[in-house]
């Protein structure tokens, strides 16, 4: 476990992402099939407000009113707005978490930009959603008492979104020994 502040570059490749931490000692390779998420968040644009802050006040109903008005005119001349980017991206994979702040894209632009990995990592949890299917399956139909185990993690694959409803059904048909279209 370990925690690194300060610049990361992660890099997207074929078979894996490679995150650098820091410096170029730090690397990771983290391959599409062991990635349990890809999330994007953050306020995306926002205005930050600074200065101003001034309360007014005086003696009597005038007074009070006097003081107000300076406070307001005071608090235009000294407040400053900043236009300001937030984009959070978190990337989570078997053994580890690394959350990135990107301040020059919006998240739904990061999101965009990163369709084509979004893509290989869905299509990499559904090459090892399939191998483990037919892994649990192979060890339902030989005898193995495994059926809860193989059930719960049809289940937990289907909830992580890699099979369609339809896909869920005909898997967990064919886990309990009848056909996609059997309604025993």
């Amino acid at each position: 476990m370990g925690l690194t502040t300060g610049g990361a570059t992660v890099l997207f490749g074929l078979d894996a992402v490679t995150v650098a931490l820091g410096d170029s000692l730090n690397v990771t390779s983290i391959a599409y099939e062991t990635i349990t998420g890809l999330q994007f968040g953050g306020r995306g644009a926002f205005v930050e407000r600074s200065g101003g802050r001034w309360i007014g006040g005086g003696f009597g109903a005038v007074g009070a009113i006097e003081g107000a008005l300076m406070a307001s005119v005071f608090n235009v001349l000294t407040s400053k707005r900043t236009a300001k980017m937030e984009s959070i991206m978190t990337l989570s994979w078997g053994s580890g978490q690394i959350i990135l702040l990107n301040q020059e894209f919006p998240p739904e632009t990061l999101a965009h930009f990163l369709h084509p990995v979004i893509t290989r990592l869905r299509e990499a949890q559904a090459n090892m959603a399939n191998a483990s299917r037919s892994e649990g399956f192979s060890q339902v139909s030989s005898g193995s008492p495994d059926l809860v185990s193989a059930l719960r993690q049809l289940g937990e694959i289907h909830a992580s979104g890699v099979l369609s409803d339809e896909e869920f059904h005909a898997a967990k048909a064919t886990v309990l020994g009848r056909g996609a279209n059997d309604n025993r």
